[in-house]
């Protein structure tokens, strides 16, 4: 008996339709072959305690310095800060009021009302800026954005060409 051409292709479609239906249908794992995953309970987050959430997240935080290329923890050493860094930025939340000042070398700290930076204590920290009390009196820093990097001198500037106007 002579088959039509298209009986094999007919018959293998249908032996995959029929086992991709099998495996659609089959439920992901037959009781007893599996062996069942573990949930542990979830650890204590810095939410539990309010009052040391922002601690926790800010010490969490500036371990993975978000604006690095490596993201990697700053040496122990990188947290000493030169003459008072640039205030960053600051953040106030339910928990406290924090401010973050940013070094030179990209080193960030983080610290609290009350805190020391540099010699200087933080007296009061508001939306607008902060205010700290040192050797030299007191004064009032707002934060500030980093400076723009420098253009590298060696390459060239060259304006793109301009295309002729078409009228």
């Amino acid at each position: 008996m002579i088959l039509p051409r298209f009986a094999l292709p007919a018959a293998l479609a249908a032996v995959f339709a029929l086992t991709a239906g099998a495996e659609i249908c089959t439920p992901l794992a037959a009781p007893g072959l599996a062996t069942p995953i573990r949930i542990a309970p979830a650890a204590a987050t810095p939410a539990a305690d309010p009052s040391a959430g922002a601690g926790a997240w800010s010490a969490a935080i500036l371990q993975r310095p978000l604006f690095r290329p490596d993201r990697r923890p700053l040496a122990p050493d990188a947290m000493v800060a030169a003459p008072l860094p640039r205030l960053s930025a600051i953040v106030i939340t339910a928990a406290g009021r924090t401010a973050i000042f940013t070094g030179d070398d990209g080193s960030a700290v983080a610290v609290a009302v009350g805190g020391m930076i540099d010699g200087q204590r933080i007296e009061t920290i508001d939306p607008g800026g902060i205010k700290i009390t040192g050797p030299a009196g007191s004064q009032t820093l707002r934060p500030q954005f980093a400076p723009p990097a420098q253009p590298d001198a060696a390459v060239p500037y060259v304006p793109a060409p301009r295309l002729p106007d078409h009228e």
